[in-house]
């Protein structure tokens, strides 16, 4: 995982290098809203894990995330920018699956974002951030049967989480006002979980993020 983990981060810098000439200054703050849409690859090992118990055959199958945020570009190349997305990831242990955990993570991020000279062309961003993730986790097949089977209720819960967010991407700015991005994003994190009745109290839920958008510039 951490030779995976360095690649994709070694190809995410040469990205932001290569187009960080393209970079340039604006004369005034600009706000922005955008929408964006992709997919979740897991960079995790092990799913979970509880407090004497590693499951090394867990892990975690991605889906798609959508989302959308709102930003603020200050007359540098520096911008604050709200970012919200929702996506799901089944948790699975040698091909059988346990259930879903659904999370909408809500993030600040600092941004180092470019503007193309004479509005029209492409640009680079990169950006750092934190937030917080709305959880929840939905019982798979395996889990409804045996509440069925032995009629009972497994009262599975999970945390809500901290998440921490490193990504880069280029824009293509095709006027002005409208622009379209694609971004990678590591978006690193736990969620704390309870009621399995047995040894499960961690997941990992680190994950590696592509990501295609849209962008209004006003």
């Amino acid at each position: 995982m951490t030779e995976k983990l360095n690649q994709v981060g070694l190809a995410m810098l040469v990205l932001f290098l290569t187009v960080s000439p393209a970079f340039g200054w604006s004369e005034s703050g600009r706000f922005s809203i955008g929408v964006f849409g992709g997919s979740v690859n897991s960079i995790v090992d092990t799913a979970a894990e509880g407090s004497y118990t590693v499951y090394p055959d867990t892990e975690f199958d991605g889906d798609r995330v959508l989302g959308g945020s709102i930003m603020y570009r200050f007359p540098s190349e520096f911008a604050l920018e709200l970012s919200v997305e929702r996506f799901s990831m089944d948790l699975e242990e040698l091909g059988v699956k346990f259930g879903t955990l659904n999370m909408t993570p809500v993030m600040l991020l600092l941004k180092v974002q470019g503007m193309p000279a004479g509005g029209t062309g492409l640009a680079g961003h990169a950006d750092i951030g934190i937030g917080k993730s709305f959880n929840s986790f939905d019982k798979g097949p395996l889990i409804t049967d045996l509440e069925s089977t032995y009629k009972t209720v497994i009262d599975i819960e999970v945390d809500d989480s901290f998440v921490f967010e490193l990504g880069a991407g280029i824009d293509l700015f095709f006027t002005k006002n409208f622009s379209a991005n694609l971004d990678g994003r590591f978006l690193l994190g736990n969620v704390d979980t309870s009621g399995w009745g047995f040894d499960i109290d961690t997941f990992h839920v680190s994950n590696f993020q592509v990501l295609f958008g849209v962008r209004y510039w006003h």
